[in-house]
């Protein structure tokens, strides 16, 4: 069992692995970044550290994001890479049982299992892939 933080983008519930996450943010202004990809939306000064921020929704090749209160930054920590991902909203933690986690021929590399819940289908994150620094738009 493992406990995930339920995002929502683009109508869509996404998990994101509890102890990958700092902090959850509200939206703040960002800095633009020359030369970077359009998904990248700038850096932010978080306490005294500089982190990029990514669109949650772009990168997954989503329709843009619907501003709203609910919108937040999800800061969080992959590695050596800390990052914020803007998403519509941060609902809650939930606890899944990742032997339930299913795999898709048709399932996108950003996405690291998926595991349907009564009536929802909640779609596991890979912040490997949602990271990586493929080819910058331009």
């Amino acid at each position: 069992m493992g406990k995930y933080i339920l995002i929502e983008v683009a109508n869509e519930q996404y998990g994101v692995p509890v102890e990958q996450v700092k902090s959850i943010e509200y939206l703040r202004p960002v800095t633009r970044v020359p030369g970077a990809a359009s998904f990248v939306k700038g850096v932010m000064n978080l306490r005294g550290v500089v982190v990029a921020v990514i669109d949650l929704n772009e990168r997954l090749g989503l329709k843009g994001r619907q501003k709203s209160e609910e919108n937040r930054i999800l800061v969080i920590q992959h590695g050596n890479i800390e990052a914020g991902l803007m998403v519509d909203s941060a609902n809650t933690v939930i606890e899944l049982d990742e032997s339930r986690f299913q795999e898709s021929e048709t399932t996108a590399s950003f996405i690291q299992g998926i595991v349907r819940l009564e009536e929802r289908t909640i779609a596991i994150l890979n912040l490997e892939a949602v990271l990586e620094r493929k080819k910058q738009d331009g």
